[in-house]
């Protein structure tokens, strides 16, 4: 079996890649036969030969990692979305108003205080986590006394999650004072 050293391509998709190449040979008719060649279960070649057609028959201009890739994985959606982690980052990155930097509790209680939102507290420390937001070690855009604030915020987080980024250049510049968008 021919190995792949480009480090840029994992072993499980050129693994699946075979399996689709060899499969797809017109002098190919089992997948036992595929599956003997390339050192595999049966039922692994027929996973792959399945889920090969599915997809490009649901998004025949699809890219070939896209029909290789795992599917996603099942389990509980997010209970908070985009709009809602954002909030708790905006709050997170204001300065606390009687103490000197944010713990977690007391972010939680002030989000619990200034919004609908009721998080636990293991809940902000994962989205500010995976935010990379430390609200006690920086200082970003977010920091924004304007009383219409949220209102921009919106709009600009809106305009880079809902605009379609292909074939488009959006040059956003960032002033000491706010924010300023170019498209």
């Amino acid at each position: 079996m021919p190995s792949v050293r480009a480090t840029s391509t994992s072993q499980v998709v050129a693994q699946r890649a075979r399996i689709i190449l060899r499969a797809t040979d017109p002098d190919v008719y089992s997948d036992r036969q595929v599956a003997r060649e390339l050192a595999v279960h049966h039922t692994t070649v027929h996973t792959w030969r399945t889920r090969f057609v599915a997809r490009r028959m649901a998004h025949p201009e699809g890219s070939v990692q896209h029909l290789l890739d795992d599917a996603p994985r099942t389990g509980r959606p997010l209970t908070y979305g985009p709009d809602e982690r954002m909030a708790m980052a905006v709050l997170a990155c204001q300065p606390p108003e009687e103490i000197s930097q944010w713990s977690i509790r007391d972010l939680t209680a002030a989000i619990h205080e200034q919004t609908t939102l009721r998080p636990a507290p293991s809940t902000v420390w994962t989205v500010l986590d995976e935010a990379a937001v430390k609200p006690h070690k920086q200082t970003m855009w977010l920091n924004s006394r304007d009383p219409d604030f949220a209102i921009t915020q919106q709009v600009i987080t809106n305009l880079y999650r809902e605009i379609p980024m292909v074939g488009r250049v959006i040059l956003s510049l960032a002033t000491t004072n706010g924010v300023l968008l170019l498209p």
